[in-house]
């Protein structure tokens, strides 16, 4: 400190050490951080069904409903006939420790903030209908069974879709039933299928044993940016490389996943524990249309960015029983 002039003066400004997430159950002794912890972990994970993650999916889009059939038709029930003649040849005693394959599709679900905006309930729930026409045609099903009947269908919102309570707090609630009425009654009307699971944002998930996946849809990167000065004169040439690392780092060395003033990042305080990243998750999927897609591995969590579907047809496969990220494209 500057006694002088009443300066503070900073050397070094860095974040708090990370602690991977083994580390952390170990030295807290742990099972009361751990929300799954009444699941069972002791099965066999060899042969778990792959996920696909997709976000961005821009309904109102031309490129969005041509590329998910494109996607369910060459990837989505590949898989289905797969794991559906291992749920068969198993039998219905190990049937129950199967998992199906999932399908996660991230908001937002309309292109621009404006046509967000002025659209009308009615166009809104139009295009819900359309997407549970696709996901409900006659031409994925397989034999007697339909494409929703052999996986598990997750919808998570954006930070622009009409949720219950406000859209711009975290974590942000589920879609609101009537604006996602006409896909359940086109799934109801037309298949024997499950019923999507609608989730708020962050979810979380368990695979493996005890391992846990949380899947954001965020632009997180922004608001970091707005919030950020560095002074380097090669910052503009490194940024893109450099983001998705510091990205990473901030959130998990800050424990949270909005480490920013509540005008910044407004929240429901009640469930703020939901954002929190301690212990870290084993794979954490940042939904973030303002980062490139990319996968890093930061304090052994793997940290991914799936892409814009509906920009350039990204996508990710999750393959549980390994941990492996596949990014992937539609064409």
């Amino acid at each position: 400190m500057d006694l002088s002039r009443g300066v503070f003066i900073v050397d070094a400004l860095g974040h708090p050490p990370s602690e991977s997430r083994e580390n952390a159950f170990r030295t807290i002794g742990g099972k009361h951080l751990d929300v799954f912890a009444s699941a069972s972990s002791d099965r066999d994970i060899s042969s778990d069904a792959p996920w696909l993650i997709i976000s961005n999916c821009h309904l109102d889009s031309p490129a969005t409903l041509p590329r998910m059939r494109s996607v369910l038709a060459e990837l989505a029930m590949p898989l289905c006939i797969h794991y559906h003649s291992m749920k068969i040849k198993l039998g219905a005693q190990n049937c129950r420790s199967r998992k199906k394959p999932v399908i996660a599709l991230l908001g937002d679900f309309g292109r621009s903030v404006t046509a967000r905006v002025s659209a009308s309930t009615k166009s809104q729930q139009l295009l819900f209908g359309e997407l549970g026409a696709v996901l409900s045609s006659p031409e994925h099903n397989l034999g007697q069974e339909s494409l929703l009947s052999l996986i598990d269908l997750l919808v998570i919102p954006g930070p622009n879709d009409p949720v219950v309570g406000s859209c711009s707090a975290l974590p942000r609630a589920r879609l609101l039933q009537h604006i996602v009425q006409p896909l359940l009654d086109n799934i109801r009307a037309k298949t024997n299928g499950t019923l999507p699971k609608f989730m708020a944002s962050p979810a979380r998930f368990r695979y493996g044993h005890s391992e846990e996946i949380l899947l954001h849809r965020d632009n997180t990167l922004q608001r970091l940016r707005q919030l950020s000065r560095r002074v380097d004169d090669n910052f503009n040439a490194h940024e893109t490389n450099d983001a998705p690392v510091h990205l990473a780092k901030t959130l998990i060395d800050q424990c949270h996943l909005a480490p920013f003033a509540p005008a910044q990042a407004p929240r429901y305080w009640n469930y703020d524990h939901t954002l929190q990243l301690y212990p870290p998750p084993s794979i954490l999927c940042l939904a973030d249309t303002t980062a490139p897609t990319f996968e890093v591995c930061y304090s052994n969590t793997t940290v991914f960015n799936p892409g814009d579907f509906s920009s350039d047809g990204s996508f990710v496969l999750f393959r549980p029983n390994t941990g492996k990220i596949e990014m992937s494209m539609a064409p």
